[in-house]
């Protein structure tokens, strides 16, 4: 793995789908739903503060974070 991306979080895909219930496919679904959603959110951003452009990683990440701390926090 290139050292780009060595920061990033190590996200436990297995646990994402047991949060929706055990189904590889709504997992799918469910994070890129909720990674336009951030996507929009970002871009809605960088319209309004000029262009910040810079985010730790990206928006399918960030959905898929959610997906599993919303699940382990009993959400």
């Amino acid at each position: 793995m290139s050292k780009k991306y060595d920061d990033l979080p190590r996200l436990d895909v297995e646990k994402a789908v047991e949060a929706v219930g055990g189904s590889r496919y709504i997992m799918i679904l469910e994070a890129s739903r909720r990674a336009r959603i951030i996507k929009k959110r970002r871009d809605d951003l960088d319209t309004k503060n000029e262009k910040l452009g810079y985010y730790g990683y990206k928006p399918i990440n960030a959905a898929l974070e959610d997906i599993i701390n919303e699940h382990e926090s009993g959400i």
